[in-house]
Protein backbone atom coordinates (compact mmCIF):
# COMPACT_ATOMS: atom_id res chain seq x y z
CA UNK A 1 0.00 0.00 0.00
CA UNK A 2 2.77 2.44 0.93
CA UNK A 3 4.67 1.83 -2.30
CA UNK A 4 1.49 2.29 -4.36
CA UNK A 5 0.81 5.54 -2.52
CA UNK A 6 4.38 6.69 -3.11
CA UNK A 7 4.07 5.85 -6.79
CA UNK A 8 0.83 7.84 -7.02
CA UNK A 9 2.50 10.80 -5.32
CA UNK A 10 5.43 10.58 -7.71
CA UNK A 11 3.05 10.21 -10.64
CA UNK A 12 1.20 13.34 -9.52
CA UNK A 13 4.41 15.30 -9.03
CA UNK A 14 5.70 14.36 -12.44
CA UNK A 15 2.51 15.46 -14.18
CA UNK A 16 3.26 19.10 -13.26
CA UNK A 17 4.60 20.11 -16.66
CA UNK A 18 2.92 23.40 -17.49
CA UNK A 19 3.10 26.39 -15.19
CA UNK A 20 -0.68 26.87 -15.29
CA UNK A 21 -1.49 23.39 -13.96
CA UNK A 22 -1.19 22.05 -10.46
CA UNK A 23 -2.13 18.51 -9.63
CA UNK A 24 -3.93 18.18 -6.34
CA UNK A 25 -5.54 15.38 -4.40
CA UNK A 26 -8.35 15.75 -1.89
CA UNK A 27 -6.52 13.73 0.75
CA UNK A 28 -4.00 10.92 0.83
CA UNK A 29 -6.64 8.47 1.98
CA UNK A 30 -9.29 9.43 -0.56
CA UNK A 31 -10.62 6.83 -2.99
CA UNK A 32 -11.29 9.55 -5.54
CA UNK A 33 -8.95 9.93 -8.52
CA UNK A 34 -6.33 12.64 -8.61
CA UNK A 35 -7.62 15.93 -10.00
CA UNK A 36 -6.08 18.54 -12.23
CA UNK A 37 -7.01 22.05 -11.16
CA UNK A 38 -5.98 25.04 -13.26
CA UNK A 39 -5.41 28.68 -12.45
CA UNK A 40 -7.07 28.74 -9.03
CA UNK A 41 -3.98 29.13 -6.89
CA UNK A 42 -1.55 31.93 -6.13
CA UNK A 43 2.14 31.53 -6.93
CA UNK A 44 2.83 31.15 -3.20
CA UNK A 45 0.29 28.32 -2.94
CA UNK A 46 1.78 26.61 -6.00
CA UNK A 47 5.29 26.86 -4.52
CA UNK A 48 4.04 25.44 -1.22
CA UNK A 49 2.33 22.54 -3.00
CA UNK A 50 5.42 21.93 -5.14
CA UNK A 51 7.57 21.83 -1.98
CA UNK A 52 5.17 19.41 -0.29
CA UNK A 53 5.21 17.08 -3.28
CA UNK A 54 9.01 17.22 -3.57
CA UNK A 55 9.24 16.23 0.11
CA UNK A 56 6.93 13.30 -0.54
CA UNK A 57 8.90 12.23 -3.60
CA UNK A 58 12.16 12.44 -1.66
CA UNK A 59 10.68 10.43 1.17
CA UNK A 60 9.26 7.88 -1.27
CA UNK A 61 12.54 7.41 -3.11
CA UNK A 62 14.83 7.65 -0.11
CA UNK A 63 13.88 4.99 2.49
CA UNK A 64 16.15 2.24 1.19
CA UNK A 65 19.05 4.70 0.98
CA UNK A 66 18.36 5.90 4.54
CA UNK A 67 18.51 2.29 5.71
CA UNK A 68 21.86 1.87 3.94
CA UNK A 69 23.18 5.04 5.65
CA UNK A 70 22.32 3.62 9.04
CA UNK A 71 24.32 0.48 8.31
CA UNK A 72 27.49 2.55 7.99
CA UNK A 73 26.25 5.08 10.57
CA UNK A 74 26.27 8.22 8.45
CA UNK A 75 24.69 11.53 9.37
CA UNK A 76 22.98 13.54 6.65
CA UNK A 77 25.93 15.95 6.46
CA UNK A 78 28.38 13.04 6.21
CA UNK A 79 26.29 11.55 3.42
CA UNK A 80 26.21 14.90 1.62
CA UNK A 81 29.98 15.20 2.03
CA UNK A 82 30.40 11.77 0.43
CA UNK A 83 28.21 12.99 -2.43
CA UNK A 84 30.47 16.02 -2.91
CA UNK A 85 33.63 13.94 -2.68
CA UNK A 86 32.21 11.48 -5.18
CA UNK A 87 32.55 14.33 -7.70
CA UNK A 88 36.23 14.74 -6.84
CA UNK A 89 38.60 15.93 -4.10
CA UNK A 90 37.47 18.96 -2.08
CA UNK A 91 38.88 21.27 0.57
CA UNK A 92 37.10 21.04 3.92
CA UNK A 93 36.21 24.73 3.64
CA UNK A 94 34.52 24.02 0.27
CA UNK A 95 32.56 21.16 1.81
CA UNK A 96 31.48 23.40 4.70
CA UNK A 97 30.42 26.11 2.27
CA UNK A 98 28.49 23.68 0.05
CA UNK A 99 26.67 22.25 3.05
CA UNK A 100 26.06 25.66 4.62
CA UNK A 101 27.76 24.75 7.90
CA UNK A 102 30.67 26.06 9.93
CA UNK A 103 34.19 24.93 9.16
CA UNK A 104 34.55 23.49 12.67
CA UNK A 105 31.44 21.31 12.19
CA UNK A 106 32.69 20.13 8.79
CA UNK A 107 36.10 19.32 10.29
CA UNK A 108 34.45 17.21 13.02
CA UNK A 109 32.42 15.05 10.67
CA UNK A 110 35.31 14.79 8.20
CA UNK A 111 37.35 13.45 11.15
CA UNK A 112 34.63 10.83 11.73
CA UNK A 113 34.57 9.85 8.05
CA UNK A 114 38.34 9.53 8.15
CA UNK A 115 38.07 7.31 11.26
CA UNK A 116 35.63 5.11 9.33
CA UNK A 117 38.24 4.98 6.55
CA UNK A 118 35.75 6.42 4.03
CA UNK A 119 37.87 9.47 3.22
CA UNK A 120 41.48 10.57 3.47
CA UNK A 121 43.20 13.93 3.58
CA UNK A 122 46.11 14.85 1.35
CA UNK A 123 48.17 17.92 0.51
CA UNK A 124 47.46 19.68 -2.77
CA UNK A 125 50.31 19.17 -5.27
CA UNK A 126 50.27 22.81 -6.39
CA UNK A 127 50.06 24.35 -2.91
CA UNK A 128 51.24 22.13 -0.06
CA UNK A 129 49.48 24.39 2.46
CA UNK A 130 46.11 23.33 1.07
CA UNK A 131 44.66 20.11 2.47
CA UNK A 132 42.03 18.31 0.44
CA UNK A 133 39.82 15.30 1.12
CA UNK A 134 39.04 12.43 -1.21
CA UNK A 135 37.23 9.14 -0.99
CA UNK A 136 39.28 6.10 -0.07
CA UNK A 137 38.68 2.86 -2.01
CA UNK A 138 36.28 1.84 0.79
CA UNK A 139 34.59 5.26 0.54
CA UNK A 140 34.20 4.87 -3.22
CA UNK A 141 32.70 1.41 -2.69
CA UNK A 142 30.23 2.64 -0.04
CA UNK A 143 29.26 5.73 -2.07
CA UNK A 144 28.70 3.61 -5.19
CA UNK A 145 26.61 1.18 -3.17
CA UNK A 146 24.42 3.99 -1.81
CA UNK A 147 23.93 5.49 -5.26
CA UNK A 148 23.26 2.10 -6.82
CA UNK A 149 20.49 1.48 -4.25
CA UNK A 150 18.96 4.87 -5.03
CA UNK A 151 19.27 4.41 -8.77
CA UNK A 152 17.61 0.98 -8.64
CA UNK A 153 14.75 2.43 -6.63
CA UNK A 154 14.27 5.32 -9.07
CA UNK A 155 14.47 2.98 -12.08
CA UNK A 156 11.88 0.72 -10.47
CA UNK A 157 9.57 3.69 -9.94
CA UNK A 158 10.04 4.74 -13.57
CA UNK A 159 8.90 1.34 -14.81
CA UNK A 160 5.32 2.02 -13.67
CA UNK A 161 5.07 5.18 -15.77
CA UNK A 162 3.77 5.11 -19.32
CA UNK A 163 6.05 6.38 -22.08
CA UNK A 164 4.11 9.67 -22.19
CA UNK A 165 4.33 10.08 -18.41
CA UNK A 166 8.04 9.28 -18.50
CA UNK A 167 8.63 11.93 -21.19
CA UNK A 168 6.71 14.47 -19.09
CA UNK A 169 8.73 13.47 -16.03
CA UNK A 170 11.95 13.98 -17.98
CA UNK A 171 10.76 17.45 -19.02
CA UNK A 172 10.14 18.39 -15.39
CA UNK A 173 13.39 16.88 -14.13
CA UNK A 174 15.37 18.55 -16.92
CA UNK A 175 13.85 21.89 -15.92
CA UNK A 176 14.69 21.27 -12.24
CA UNK A 177 18.26 20.19 -13.07
CA UNK A 178 18.80 23.29 -15.23
CA UNK A 179 17.42 25.51 -12.46
CA UNK A 180 19.74 23.93 -9.89
CA UNK A 181 22.71 24.29 -12.23
CA UNK A 182 21.84 27.95 -12.89
CA UNK A 183 21.53 28.70 -9.17
CA UNK A 184 24.80 26.93 -8.41
CA UNK A 185 26.61 28.89 -11.15
CA UNK A 186 25.13 32.15 -9.86
CA UNK A 187 26.18 31.36 -6.27
CA UNK A 188 29.71 30.46 -7.37
CA UNK A 189 29.95 33.73 -9.31
CA UNK A 190 28.94 35.70 -6.21
CA UNK A 191 31.42 33.78 -4.02
CA UNK A 192 34.26 34.34 -6.51
CA UNK A 193 33.79 38.14 -6.50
Amino acid sequence: MTSILNLKIIHVTLIIVRKDIVVMNHSLGAQEPWHVVTGQFSRTQLIERFSDLMDKVSTGVGPSMFEAWSEIELTIDQFRALALLRQGPQRISDIASALGIRLSAATMFIDRLETKRLIERFHDQEDRRVVRCRLTPLGVKEAQSLWRINRQRVEHLATVLTRDELEKALDVLTLLAATIEHQTTAQEAVQNK
